[in-house]
């Protein structure tokens, strides 16, 4: 999991598509705003290999899911992975501390705590789920939630090719987040 892709890794990647109705005119705009494109448009340039062999910052994180899991895995383990130290546990303290309060996220349009890049859980509710105060992590390019919650001790990849906004899959892909936060009980206090 890294910024861009080696030239000898870029068949593995995998295509998005833009999937689902058309986006109404409003969110349309606002998508477009945000993007600097249009819908489609980004969705195209993700998979573009000029795109993806780049350093582009919070744009193109590139990696498996298990790759991403790890990741927080290792963020969930203060900073280790495998036996070895990859972070300080003060690198890791230092980017969940909430440097912006809970209020609505323009691009987002959904309410969100962040910290030192990292997106950070709220009691109620969270881009994680619901009840996930302590968790943190990240969105990725619509349809992709990759974080880990303290509490429960998981790390948790879903990952998804289809770039679509709003449609009828939104509740079912709600209701997945929202299990995994139920049916993963908080762990005893060690």
């Amino acid at each position: 999991m890294g910024y861009g892709v080696p030239r000898d890794r870029e068949p593995d990647v995998a295509v998005n598509y833009v999937t689902g109705r058309a986006m109404p005119l409003p969110i349309n705009m606002l998508t477009s705003r945000a993007l600097g494109l249009t819908w489609a448009e980004g969705t195209n340039l993700s998979n573009d290999p000029r795109f993806y062999r780049e350093i582009l910052p919070s744009a193109n994180v590139i990696g498996t899911a298990d790759e991403a899991s790890r990741f927080f895995e290792m963020l969930l383990r203060g900073g280790v992975l495998d036996g070895k130290r990859v972070l300080e546990e003060r690198t890791l303290h230092a980017a969940c501390v909430e440097t912006a309060y809970m209020e609505l996220d323009r691009v987002l349009l959904f309410p969100v705590r962040y910290g030192q890049g990292l997106m950070l859980g709220a009691p109620l509710i969270s881009p994680f789920g619901l009840g996930l105060g302590r968790a943190f992590g990240h969105l990725g390019f619509m349809n992709v939630f990759c974080y880990a919650d303290p509490e429960r001790d998981i790390a948790v990849s879903l990952m998804t090719t289809g770039k679509i906004l709003f449609d009828t899959h939104l509740p079912a892909l709600v209701q997945v987040l929202w299990r995994i936060a139920r049916d993963c009980a908080p762990v005893p206090a060690r």
